[in-house]
């Protein structure tokens, strides 16, 4: 029995124990858990409030997980708002891809003349170059951009044309031209031709300093004459001298190359430099450059662009013939001409048509330019004819053309003077399209093209 007794004893103290040490076990994980919830609790309470050693209340937890949540709802308000952007973006990029697209459909301006060049040779042929395939997609852009031809004819100004005009029998009461270019490209014959017209000028000998006028210095405020910043006027020159006096603006180019040759073979280097660049207030020629020729060729390689100011030139009234004549949707069509001036639409609203040609191509296509002086193509190549036998002889010390190249290529020039000429022709070439669409073409409606 004592026995018995005694292994009761020891059972039940066992059983004791591990009782216990189960209590104690769970007593251990409550605690360590309520500790573990308080900790969290006072982490949160301390960076939501700043505060330390403050006791956590169910009103502040509340407070916090409110807090919480209205963060939470933001943030899924900004993710939706960054989908919904996101898909605009994407939208607006395949507009774009789009526009491009279009772009690339525009008509190709040398292509298109290439193919047309040889209906404008005569008055009889314009009905010919209205149905080319070419121009029909150039018209049919035309229209769908609302470019107003309009603005591509000669406007009418109250300068009496010269009674000599009966001579020729010419009856247009357009009468005078505004003749510019850069120098060296052959104005001179373009202003001795349209003397024969008898239409009237400015200054064949550049008296009135508007030959080689850039933009720049039409509507700068500086005095006729200033070589610098100096002096300058109440009212630019194109105030005093071009508004209202000239019906259209002949803009005449040639090689930019060549042109400079052109200017050095005759002494005119210096001088040209100065009235190309004077608007920018850059008044001494590079010393260097003084009768060396290869200097400018070695300056602009340097550069990497044309230093002597025909680039600049070029691309100024490139920029000044966009503001006056084309929509701004065609722009789209080509590249920018990026000449750094800004006209205002209140300046240039008045302006005359801006014709931009060379010698070749005003022979190549002669129905356009005779439209534009309102003559025939038969007048008009016999004026060309005439002027040219009575043009002053080439200079002695005059390159070759073989000679002129050397230089260039030996300044690893060549390429930036190409490309120059190549955006010139393009140029004259869309010139030539869209005054010929203008004068020869009416304008079909998009639903019959």
């Amino acid at each position: 029995g004592t026995g018995m007794k005694l292994v009761c004893v020891i059972v039940l103290i066992l059983v004791g124990n591990t009782i216990m040490e189960h209590s104690l076990m769970l007593l251990r994980t409550v605690a360590t858990e309520h500790a573990h919830e308080i900790v969290e609790e006072k982490e949160v309470f301390h960076v939501k409030t700043g505060l330390t050693g403050e006791k956590t209340t169910d009103r502040v937890k509340d407070s916090v997980n409110a807090e919480i949540n209205a963060h939470r709802s933001q943030e899924r308000a900004k993710e939706k708002e960054a989908e919904a952007v996101n898909g605009t973006a994407k939208e607006l990029a395949a507009v774009t891809k789009a526009i491009d697209v279009l772009s690339d459909l525009a008509p190709d301006y040398v292509g298109c003349f290439t193919q047309v060049k040889s209906f404008l040779n005569s008055t009889t042929n314009n009905a010919l170059f209205c149905e080319a395939p070419c121009v029909q997609e150039l018209r049919y852009y035309l229209n769908k951009k609302g470019v107003d031809l309009s603005r591509f004819k000669p406007m009418k100004t109250d300068v009496s044309r010269p009674k000599l005009m009966k001579k020729h029998n010419i009856t247009s009461p357009r009468s005078s031209f505004y003749v510019n270019s850069c120098g060296g490209v052959g104005s001179t014959f373009f202003m001795a031709a349209l003397s024969k017209a008898h239409y009237r000028t400015n200054n064949r000998s550049d008296d009135d300093d508007l030959k080689h006028q850039t933009p720049f210095g039409l509507f700068s405020y500086k005095k006729k004459g200033s070589t610098c910043n100096s002096t300058f006027s109440n009212h630019t020159q194109y105030e005093n001298e071009v508004r209202g006096k000239y019906d259209a603006v002949i803009n005449v180019y040639g090689s930019p190359a060549h042109a400079i040759f052109s200017l050095y073979s005759r002494g005119y280097e210096e001088s040209q430099y100065k009235k190309l660049n004077f608007a920018t207030g850059k008044c001494e020629f590079p010393k260097a450059w003084h009768k060396n020729v290869t200097g400018v060729f070695d300056a602009s390689a340097k550069a990497g662009s044309d230093v002597f100011g025909i680039g600049q030139y070029t691309h100024q009234w490139m920029d000044l013939q966009d503001k006056t004549l084309l929509a701004p949707e065609l722009q789209e069509f080509r590249q920018p001409s990026n000449s750094g001036l800004n006209y205002s639409q209140g300046v240039v609203k008045d302006f005359p048509p801006i014709f931009i040609t060379d010698i070749a191509t005003a022979r190549a296509a002669p129905a356009v330019f005779a439209a534009l002086l309102d003559v025939t193509v038969d007048e008009l190549e016999g004026i060309f004819a005439s002027t040219q036998n009575k043009q002053k002889t080439e200079p002695i010390n005059k390159l070759t053309k073989e000679q002129e190249h050397v230089i260039i290529k030996r300044a690893e020039a060549a390429q930036i003077y190409d490309v120059l000429e190549q955006e010139i022709q393009q140029r004259i070439k869309q010139n030539y399209l869209l005054f010929g669409v203008a004068m020869f073409c009416s304008i079909p409606s998009s639903n019959t093209l």
